[in-house]
């Protein structure tokens, strides 16, 4: 009989749905004499079975090898762990994350977690212990993708016991499914959240990631929250209660980042450093109270650039495009508010990039209906004299539309996504017919489309599941 044994313990027994699900695993030495094992510090040795004892899709098998597998072209060799002897009564404790490792997110359900290993030989499984896990009951929610095509995401959490988690993650554009979320300054407690806001770099020397988030009067960020550190959670009175964050934020070379809020037609801009937060600048959003707004930051990792404010009124019962932009460090006025266009009919999605250096970029529109039902995709060129691209006709998609999304890839393709009839679909301009990308849908709450230069991916929240997530392929 082995001297060896597996003992499994989950560091939390609830997590949601695509959340980090840290795990320590210890070979336990029983016997009297030191006993060959793998050693912490190198490849995991453990296969973890994750067997559903109340709801849920199956029986999941993860481990650190089957997630080079499957994310590797060809089949990896397994990587051999390192020596190491564990003495008499000793163990070697090694904690991994199974959310991480297992490639897509588990379903919702209560789990019986068993680990096993083969490595120094056939030793498990260890007794189970018991996770459930559950769909978020989202709150807010903000993503983007940056001139890198990362994409960052944030989302507000309603626990049954009256706490308002953040969680957010940080991801190549093509892999959001197979990254996991982490909480945010655990210890704390605050009042229900109203707005969220994650942050893009603005250059490549620009490495400090911030999300902030408005609640009771009060802004909070936070930056590059680990699960092996707790970094400062920073707080600030806000002037009015009606301050609502603008995403993405903005960070910089020094370590440094910008939030923009708007609270009526006031634009407020907060600077935060790893110690402190404090109000930078105001300004006033011309054309009145914006129903909507869009932001960019144009210019280098420094700050040395200007934050352009592209706004949606409703005066007048009109539908009114204007662009505004102010210099980041002290809120002067570089570019009057001006207007862009009056559209015809109601703007339904829009899409600009967050950020990129001092050059034109084209702002993207999707309006309507018209009176014959149809839809319009309307794009402008925001250069000093603005440059209305012609516009392209959008069928209507089929069944009633509850959500719809734009955005564009790096290779120029426009793509347009909506949730209708029950399905998810979606099409690429100029000229393409609707596709279905997912049937029997229930979306809630937060929609979006998103692309890195060739590929996009349409993301929904499933209030059964959590988010979900459908590929377009190579446009």
């Amino acid at each position: 009989m082995s001297d060896l044994s597996i003992e499994l313990k989950p560091l939390r027994q609830r997590v949601l749905v695509q959340e980090s699900l840290p795990v320590t695993t210890s070979l336990v030495n029983r016997g009297t004499s030191a006993t060959p094992a793998p050693a912490a510090n190198g490849p995991s040795p453990f296969a973890y079975e994750l067997r559903p004892t109340a709801g849920g899709e199956g029986t999941r098998v993860v481990s650190s090898q089957l997630a080079r597998e499957a994310t590797s072209k060809g089949t990896p060799q397994l990587q051999p762990p390192l020596p190491f002897q564990i003495g008499p009564g000793a163990s070697v404790p090694r904690r991994e994350d199974l959310a991480a490792i297992a490639v897509r997110p588990f379903a919702p359900a209560s789990y019986a977690i068993t680990a096993s290993t083969e490595i120094p030989y056939p030793l498990g499984p260890s007794a189970p212990a018991s996770v459930q896990v559950v769909p978020p009951r989202l709150v807010v929610a903000a993503a983007a993708v940056d001139s890198s095509f990362d994409r960052p995401m944030a989302f507000v959490h309603a626990e049954a016991d009256g706490a308002f988690p953040v969680l957010a993650h940080y991801s190549d554009a093509s892999k959001v499914e197979a990254t996991v979320f982490q909480r945010a300054a655990t210890q704390e407690r605050w009042p229900k959240p109203d707005s969220i806001a994650v942050s893009v770099p603005t250059g490549a020397e620009a490495q400090t990631r911030w999300v902030a988030w408005t609640a009771g009067g009060t802004l909070r960020a936070t930056r590059d929250w680990e699960p092996s550190r707790t970094p400062a959670l920073l707080h600030i009175t806000l002037p009015g209660a009606g301050a609502r964050l603008l995403s993405p934020g903005y960070f910089f070379g020094d370590d440094s980042g910008l939030f923009l809020l708007l609270d009526g037609a006031v634009l407020h801009a907060y600077r935060v450093t790893g110690t402190a937060i404090a109000k930078a600048w105001s300004a006033t959003v011309g054309g009145g109270t914006p129903e909507r707004v869009l932001v960019r930051y144009a210019g280098g990792d420094r700050g040395e650039g200007a934050v352009q404010v592209v706004s949606l009124s409703g005066a007048g019962g009109r539908h009114s495009l204007f662009l505004q932009a102010w210099n980041v460090k002290d809120g002067r006025e570089v570019l009057p508010s001006r207007l862009l266009s009056q559209l015809a009919f109601p703007l339904l999605a829009w899409y600009m990039p967050v950020a990129g250096k001092a050059r034109p970029v084209r702002l993207q529109v999707v309006s309507g209906p018209a009176p014959d039902g149809r839809f319009a995709s309307l794009a402008y060129q925001l250069e000093k004299n603005t440059v209305r691209i012609p516009t392209q006709p959008i069928p209507p998609p089929p069944g009633t539309v509850q959500q719809w999304a734009v955005t564009a890839a790096g290779n120029g393709m426009v793509i347009v996504a909506a949730h209708s009839g029950g399905k998810i679909l979606s099409l690429t301009l100029p000229g393409a017919a609707w596709r279905t990308l997912a049937d029997n849908v229930s979306a809630e709450s937060f929609f979006d489309v998103y692309a890195n230069f060739d590929r996009a991916r349409v993301q929904w929240l499933d209030p059964r599941f959590g988010f979900r997530y459908a590929g377009l392929g190579a446009q």
